[in-house]
Order: C-alpha cells, then structure tokens, then sequence
C-alpha cells in the first residue's frame, strides 16, 4: 500500500529506501513501519517492549523509554530529510551535521561532510535553511521543544509553494 508523502494525521517511519517515484515523479512512502493506532475507545495507552527500526532513525526518546507518537515519527522523518539533503548514512548524522542543525540559518558556519551534496544539483540556500530547520526542530532533544510533525509538513508545503512546485 503506498501513501503521499505529505499526508496530515500520519504517523510516518521513514527511510529512503521507503520513498518511492511514481510516473510524475511524485514522491510516495511504501512501510511506514512499525506506528501503532488505535481509537480512543479502544484504549489510552499503547505500548511496545521490544524497540524495532533501523539504526540511526530511532529516536533517542525511544531509546530511553518513551513511547512511540508522533514526536518520535517526526524524528524518523527529519533524520529522512537529512540523509537525503547531505547523501551520508544516517548513523552518526546529527554529530556529522550538529554545526548545520545548530546553525539551519548560517551556511558560512556549516562544515563537510554535514553539507548539502551537490551531486544531483546546487538547492538555493534559503531552501537548504528552512529544510535544515525544520529537521532541527524535529529532532531536539527535549520532547515539549520538538517541531510538531504537522507544522513541519506545512513547513515543507510552505517551502514547495514558494519554490513554486505546488
């Protein structure tokens, strides 16, 4: 089952080798992984014993014990977004990035490899900073200083329409 990439109200576990091009060249996710969801009817608590995922998308919050939400699907999605702007795995990405994620507004600060690849292209530098944002809003340390994850889906929205692919 495939899903738009943006998709309000999702909780998303993604990685690149989950995204995938339709004909249009539209992104679509394919298992979104292991988020769970129920009605509130149904129960208030859910909970896992076992921690699943590939390394370097899990979140350190689950790492330590909290619960998987939509913080922690915004942590997966932000380090997608980072391994994808730099083209480096995403072990060790926030220490190969941190002057970048410290810094989303500074390029004179950043420094190789946590710099946007230049492979497929040069990406406008007011691009690259919102991106940078967003991923560190996504992935602060604190949960109550986190991005939500749909503020950075309108965030990304945002960034689309003023780039002008809407």
């Amino acid at each position: 089952m495939l899903t738009p990439v943006v998709a309000h109200g999702s909780w998303l576990r993604v990685q690149p080798s989950n995204i995938l091009l339709d004909a249009r060249g539209h992104a679509l996710l394919a298992d979104v992984g292991l988020a769970k969801a129920a009605t509130a009817a149904d129960q208030t608590h859910l909970s896992t014993r076992n921690i699943q995922g590939s390394a370097g998308y899990i979140d350190p919050l689950i790492v330590n014990g909290l619960q998987h939400s939509t913080l922690t699907d915004g942590y997966a999605f932000g380090i997608t977004t980072l391994v994808t702007l730099v083209a480096q795995p995403a072990v060790g990405l926030e220490i190969l990035c941190r002057h970048m994620l410290k810094h989303p507004s500074k390029p004179e600060r950043w420094q190789p490899p946590g710099v946007p690849d230049t492979a497929a292209g040069e990406w406008p530098v007011e691009v690259v900073a919102r991106l940078v944002g967003i991923v560190a809003g996504l992935s602060e340390e604190d949960p109550e200083d986190r991005m939500p994850l749909g503020d950075a889906l309108q965030e990304l929205e945002a960034i689309m329409q003023a780039a002008g692919n809407s």
